[in-house]
């Protein structure tokens, strides 16, 4: 079961307006961003909006060719936020 995290690496130093994140897949991080602070306290996205990524990452490392391969994948995963 692929476990994915989202973790905070630190904030900017020379003013702090910037947050640092990982994206971790079985502790191994598969992508880093820099998200503004001011973007993430106002953004309006919700769970809705964020979910169908995440689907989309687990089906396509996965290695999925078939539907029946994509639910396997997609029931097997897990986020840790």
């Amino acid at each position: 079961m692929a476990t994915f995290t989202v973790q905070v690496i630190g904030a900017c130093r020379t003013g702090g307006e910037h947050i640092g994140l990982d994206v971790l897949r079985d502790g191994q991080q598969v992508k880093r961003i820099m998200v503004c602070k001011t973007d993430m306290l106002t953004t309006n996205l919700d769970w809705e909006a964020v979910i169908p990524f995440f689907l989309r990452e687990v089906v396509k490392r996965s290695g999925a060719t078939t539907l029946a391969q994509a639910k396997t994948a997609v029931e097997a995963a897990s986020w840790v936020i």
